[in-house]
């Protein structure tokens, strides 16, 4: 196995200085037969956030990169003895499916690195996960298989699948026929004809017969067929940063397989030829244009260059919201958009008469409204400035009450103290550059507004420059929208960070 070492330096009592813990990880990997591929080393003695020490960084850019799969440490306090810190590096690692191994605990997970609720619960799902693993199991053994309804068999009142004869004569000769080399679109069409039910009810299609390859599906391809109950395929993430839960395709070898030889409906050589025919298909998009009418062929591939061009761009679209729930406005189709409070009646609004009444709006904003907006900007600077300069002098108080602190409780407090004021200082430090006033100076406040309106001037007569609607767009922080009945009632919140960023630039 290829490994990657990590070993840092710290003021903790409880971290091994780094010679000893890359001693104890490297005779650690030869004696499990790792192959060690990289050393990644935190050597300065301050402790940093997680995630801005350098030797932590070029570990997780060289995982970006796909050339680090599993990390090796001493023990889980060397990434941080911060929970908080902890949490997040292991969730972003589980989220790139890092395997993370410690010397004393083997394994890296949030049973051994991480206490608290949130990572209680965690713990328990996967129990329940093995639980439930198990238990399918158990039932696929008896004949009760859990999913939807599989073509050529009846689910019985007990739960158990028992083979249907009709369906399973025609499983055999969709078998026997793509083993005698007749093609896909060929079955289709003669299952259609002769008015043979697919599985859905819909008529057969290739996806139907042969499905994708990527998750194994379709008809030809269900090991059911063969004998064996195939499951625990996919596997559920949740991205960290957006919190939305996707499925993605495990590797084939972690696949649960169940022998059930009472349920095959097909012999295992004739499964077995037409799997070898299915793998060594080369689908290529040269063969597919050829199998097409010439006239058919210009289409699609005039069709492709479209979509690999540019798509249109909108001054309006994330940025909509309703004026009365002050709800984002979801697309229901091209161009519409309505509340996403279903009891809500502000619907049907359509895009482009939006974007009309928004770029009237715009072309009316005054020289005083900008002075106005830069003047409240830079109260926020003057305010974030304040605090980061607080900031820093806290920091530096606390580095030397940690260095001259010998009690454990106190100096783990004063720890969680200094960790904490190095998290805000770089949220303040974000905050004042996304104001964007660094080049801004009183004397260019006419040009810029002047630029301002030109811009918006512009993109009224030429509404598909896409470059000009993305400099606009990026203006627009919000545009609640009310619908009356002959007419929209919009309230603009205009970003003067935006116009700083997009108008303010060398170029301009």
């Amino acid at each position: 196995m290829l490994i990657a070492l990590y070993a840092r330096n710290s003021i903790d009592e409880s971290v091994s200085p780094i010679e000893v813990q890359l001693t104890k990880c490297e005779a650690w990997a030869h004696k499990h037969g790792y192959k060690i591929i990289g050393k990644f080393l935190d050597e300065t003695i301050i402790d940093q956030p997680v995630f801005e020490r350098p030797g932590l960084s070029r570990l997780i850019d060289a995982v970006i990169d796909n050339n680090v799969f599993h990390i090796v440490m001493e023990h889980a306090s060397v990434i941080s003895e911060n929970q908080l810190f902890l949490d997040a590096f292991y969730t972003k690692m589980d989220y790139l499916d890092i395997t993370l191994e410690t010397l004393k605990t083997h394994s890296f997970t949030p049973l051994t690195s991480i206490i608290g609720a949130d990572n209680k619960r965690k713990l328990k799902l996967r129990r329940y996960a093995d639980r439930k693993r198990a238990s399918i199991i158990s039932d696929a053994m008896k004949g009760k298989l859990p999913g939807g309804q599989i073509f050529g068999y009846d689910v019985g009142q007990s739960g158990i699948r028992k083979p249907n004869l009709i369906e399973a004569e025609t499983v055999r000769w969709i078998f026997n026929e793509y083993r005698e080399k007749q093609s896909i679109k060929r079955i289709c069409n003669d299952l259609n004809n002769h008015n043979i039910p697919a599985p859905k009810g819909e008529g057969w299609s290739i996806s139907t017969i042969l499905g994708a390859k990527t998750r194994q599906t379709g008809l030809l391809r269900q090991s059911l067929y063969n004998g064996i109950f195939t499951f625990n395929k996919m596997a559920y993430k949740t991205n960290p940063k957006t919190g939305k839960r996707f499925s993605v395709v495990r590797p084939e070898k972690e696949w649960d397989h169940v022998p059930i030889p009472e349920l095959a409906l097909v012999d295992r050589e004739i499964f077995e030829d037409v799997q070898n025919i299915i793998n060594n298909v080369k689908y290529s998009r040269t063969r597919y244009l050829k199998s097409l009418p010439e006239e058919r062929v210009m289409l699609v591939k005039e069709g492709a260059k479209t979509a690999r061009g540019k798509r249109k761009k909108y001054i309006v679209g994330s940025n909509l919201f309703c004026g009365k729930c002050h709800e984002p406005l979801k697309t229901t189709r091209a161009g519409k958009y309505s509340c996403e409070n279903k009891s809500c009646k502000n619907v049907q609004i359509f895009r482009d008469q939006i974007v009309v009444q928004v770029l009237k709006q715009l072309s009316i904003f005054t020289v005083e409204d900008l002075q106005a907006g830069i003047e409240e900007l830079l109260s926020t600077e003057k305010s974030l400035s304040k605090e980061r300069k607080l900031l820093k002098a806290n920091l530096s108080e606390n580095m030397s009450d940690i260095r001259n602190t010998e009690a454990h409780t106190e100096h783990r407090a004063l720890q969680k103290e200094y960790n904490l004021s190095k998290v805000r200082l770089t949220e303040v430090d974000i905050a004042i550059n996304n104001l964007a006033l660094h080049d801004y100076e009183h004397k260019k406040l006419h040009k810029l507004h002047h630029k301002f309106i030109e811009i918006v001037q512009i993109y009224m007569t030429e509404p598909d420059n896409i470059e000009l609607a993305d400099r606009i767009s990026a203006c627009l922080e919000r545009v609640e929208v009310i619908k009356n009945i002959n007419k929209y009632d919009l309230q603009l919140t205009i970003s003067i960070s935006g116009i700083l960023n997009r108008f303010l630039a060398p170029e301009n």
